[in-house]
């Protein structure tokens, strides 16, 4: 796919692995008037130190947290950066729902439209966080959904904190076209619209 910038704006990844196969959630920050190497190092660090292992203490033993990558989008060659000090299992020592198995937690804008909007979605889930009532089959505790979104939005206000930064929401199409540099939206708040735990086939072995 032909490269698309993204002005002023870096993409996080935290890497986890799970049953064997990679996982990872998505967030992205941009810093007005440009980033530069310092500052993706600092976020890279924050985001380890403080935002991961938060949800880390909420996910099944059987989930491990690798590390956390930084890179800038608004050049095709772009500077990086990692960090990986807090590198962990799961801190529930309990068994975990399947691999296929997550729960979506929305990030908003405040604004209307699906490119103004986005989704994390959480993995490691202990299986004794599903809520275990026949009215509720499939259905995530409704205390484990709000820990989630709390954690979730811990990653919000950790990349708010750093420097400069600021949470955003990045969008690269409308209304199906892809736009000609990807645009953002100020990530300003976080919540769940449905309990009901979601699902990958392709996350089974």
């Amino acid at each position: 796919m032909a490269f698309q910038s993204v002005p002023e704006t870096v993409e996080i990844t935290v890497n986890y692995t799970y049953g064997g196969n990679q996982i990872v959630n998505t967030y992205h920050a941009r810093q007005s008037g440009g980033y530069n190497q310092a500052g993706i190092d600092a976020l890279a660090v924050a985001i380890d130190n403080t935002a991961v292992p938060g949800l880390l203490a909420d996910q099944t033993v059987w989930i491990d947290y690798m590390r956390t990558d930084v890179r800038g989008l608004e050049n095709e060659n772009d500077i990086t950066a990692s960090a990986s000090a807090s590198a962990a299992s799961g801190g529930l020592g309990v068994v975990g729902t399947p691999g296929n198995v997550s729960f979506a937690v929305q990030r908003l804008s405040g604004l209307t439209g699906r490119s103004a909007r986005g989704r994390v979605y959480v993995a490691g889930i202990p299986a004794s966080y599903v809520d275990g009532s026949k009215a509720a089959v499939g259905k995530l505790e409704s205390a484990a959904a709000a820990a989630y979104v709390g954690h979730i939005d811990g990653f919000r206000t950790v990349i708010d904190a750093v420097g400069t930064w600021d949470p955003v929401i990045v969008s690269r199409y409308n209304e199906g076209s892809k736009r000609a540099t990807g645009v953002t939206f100020p990530w300003t708040s976080t919540q769940y619209s449905s309990l009901r735990l979601a699902t990958m086939r392709k996350r089974l072995d």
